[in-house]
């Protein structure tokens, strides 16, 4: 894309940055701090990302929440969204015995990484090229592939697609969760 990743940075164009104009411009100009789960780097995508901040208004119900997705989804440029807005939870145990709120890096209960790759030769698709490293120009062993990152990456889970032919062999033992060409 192109963002310089997540989080605020002088100068440059952020999903932080133009959720957070979407936001002070929703509430007619009252600044919003806006702070996310986790943050990407320049050229990194994050589908999912959850976020919180704490809006100038008393309670919202259900009607109320879809209207403010939707207008703030009609402020925010078409390479931005936001999808599934809610009411923060209430939250944990040890959260409210310390009198603190619901917060999206402390409730946050993991991350999954996807990378995409397009391994061939010649020029890359121009319509997934923002989204897919090009990687070869000549053709790539993905069973070496598939054993390094699977030695390298603890917990990974590994898919490989080839369109010449699709495998219906198992996987080797210990990685149920692996589709190997």
């Amino acid at each position: 894309t192109l963002f310089k990743g997540w989080q605020i940075q002088p100068h440059s164009r952020t999903v932080q940055g133009e959720l957070c104009k979407a936001l002070t411009q929703r509430f007619a100009g009252q600044p919003i701090r806006l702070l996310g789960a986790s943050r990407t780097d320049t050229g990194v995508h994050a589908r999912g990302q959850a976020a919180h901040c704490d809006l100038p208004i008393d309670a919202l119900d259900g009607d109320a929440v879809a209207l403010l997705e939707h207008q703030i989804n009609r402020i925010l440029p078409d390479d931005v969204r936001v999808f599934d807005l809610r009411v923060a939870p209430p939250p944990k145990a040890w959260q409210t015995e310390q009198d603190l709120p619901w917060h999206a890096i402390a409730n946050s209960r993991g991350k999954v990484y996807e990378y995409a790759l397009t391994a061939r030769r010649g020029s890359q698709d121009p319509l997934s090229r923002l989204y897919r490293a090009h990687v070869a120009h000549t053709p790539i062993d993905l069973g070496v592939l598939d054993q390094t990152l699977s030695r390298s990456i603890t917990g990974v889970r590994v898919l490989l697609a080839t369109r010449e032919r699709e495998s219906t062999s198992p996987p080797p033992e210990g990685r149920d969760d692996a589709l190997h060409p």
